[in-house]
């Protein structure tokens, strides 16, 4: 899947946005994208005085962590895998750059 073309078609396409934010499972559905049953998945958009930060899963929470995954987490290389890396996404995919501070 190529967010980018997602992305674009959001901006150019106020139905396909509406939808994608209404019901992103079954728009990603199209895009060959299986979302796992059970996995929550929201859209959110973000404005020119609203900027959406993501908090990621405590480890508890993200399951159990292999002491590999533990030593890149402690030196800041990589992020917590996901149910959706698992099925070809990377984080490349679901995470935009954040804007520097004022």
């Amino acid at each position: 899947m190529d967010t980018a073309q997602v992305i674009a078609r959001a901006w150019s396409d106020p139905d396909f946005k509406a939808q994608l934010l209404r019901d992103p499972k079954t728009v990603l559905a199209g895009y060959g994208v299986d979302v796992p049953a059970g996995l929550n998945l929201r859209i959110v958009e973000n404005t020119a005085d609203t900027f959406h930060m993501v908090l990621p899963a405590t480890p508890s929470q993200a399951g159990d962590l292999s002491d590999e995954d533990l030593q890149s987490l402690a030196g800041g290389k990589k992020g917590v895998s996901s149910p959706l890396i698992s099925k070809g996404w990377d984080s490349s995919d679901y995470a935009m750059p954040v804007p520097p501070c004022p």
